[in-house]
């Protein structure tokens, strides 16, 4: 059986990605002040177009501590994948991809749309942060 937590909170947010937006969010703020610690992020169907990849991993890097979990959801397209170069080259973080035995899939036909489930977690005390490799 799993550990039952009592309290805390749910909350949703958009948010714009890369530097650019960056001081436009009130997410921003929250980690410019020691907040935004948060637990879980999702990403759900935002790998599609590569050019934002890069952006993308920036943002998701302003939130993450030792603890964080990203989930990510997506169906598989052309360059879908190379998300996760991007996640390597900037080190630190850590990809597991689930099979679709071990989530619920909703009754979609993961064959016929190849939808892809990952976790992700960051190590922020990976040598390969702490000395640039």
């Amino acid at each position: 059986a799993g550990q039952v937590t009592e309290g805390g909170s749910i909350r949703v947010a958009e948010l714009t990605w890369g530097h650019e937006f960056w001081n436009q969010s009130p997410l921003s703020k929250e980690v410019e002040e020691g907040g935004g610690c948060y637990d879980y992020i999702i990403l759900a169907e935002v790998f599609s177009i590569p050019d934002i990849h890069p952006e993308l991993v920036w943002t998701v890097q302003q939130f993450c501590h030792a603890d964080v979990q990203i989930f990510s959801m997506f169906m598989n397209r052309p360059f879908s994948f190379m998300f996760f170069t991007h996640i390597a080259d900037a080190g630190g973080f850590r990809v597991q991809q689930y099979s679709d035995e071990e989530y619920d899939t909703c009754g979609l036909d993961v064959e016929e749309i190849w939808c892809m489930l990952h976790r992700i977690t960051f190590d922020p005390q990976s040598p390969r942060l702490l000395h640039g490799a």
